[in-house]
C-alpha cells in the first residue's frame, strides 16, 4: 500500500510542486513557465496515484486501465479549465493548462507502479 508513495512516479511531481511551493511563496521566485504549468501537470500526476492506491483497495490488482487514465485528465481538465472558471472570476482558463495535465497524465501512465 505504501509502496505508491515511495514510488519515483508519487514522489518526483510531490517533490517538485513542495520545492515550487516554497520558492515561490517563501522565497518569492518567480519562474514565469514553471508559475504557470508545473502545478497541473504535478495535481494531475498525484491525483492519479492516488486514485490508483485508492482503487488498489477496492479491485485488487487491478490495475487502471489507459482509458480511465484517458477519462480522468478530461475530467480534471473540465473542472479545472471549464467549469471553475464559470463559477468564479478568480479562475482563468488556460488551454495550455490542459496541455500540463494531459502530460501529468502520461507522466503516471508510463511510471506507475504496476499491480
Amino acid at each position: 500500500m505504501i509502496r505508491y508513495f515511495l514510488h519515483y512516479s508519487f514522489l518526483v511531481p510531490a517533490i517538485l510542486f513542495g520545492l515550487h511551493q516554497a520558492l515561490q511563496h517563501l522565497f518569492q521566485l518567480k519562474i514565469h513557465f514553471l508559475d504557470n504549468y508545473l502545478d497541473p501537470f504535478c495535481f494531475s500526476a498525484i491525483f492519479l496515484v492516488i486514485y490508483q492506491w485508492q482503487r488498489s483497495w477496492w479491485v485488487e490488482g487491478e490495475r487502471i486501465q489507459m482509458l480511465e487514465i484517458v477519462a480522468w485528465v478530461f475530467m480534471l481538465s473540465f473542472i479545472s479549465e471549464v467549469l471553475f472558471p464559470l463559477l468564479s472570476a478568480a479562475f482563468t482558463p488556460d488551454w495550455y493548462d490542459v496541455l500540463s495535465i494531459a502530460i501529468g497524465g502520461a507522466w503516471f501512465a508510463f511510471t506507475r507502479v504496476e499491480s
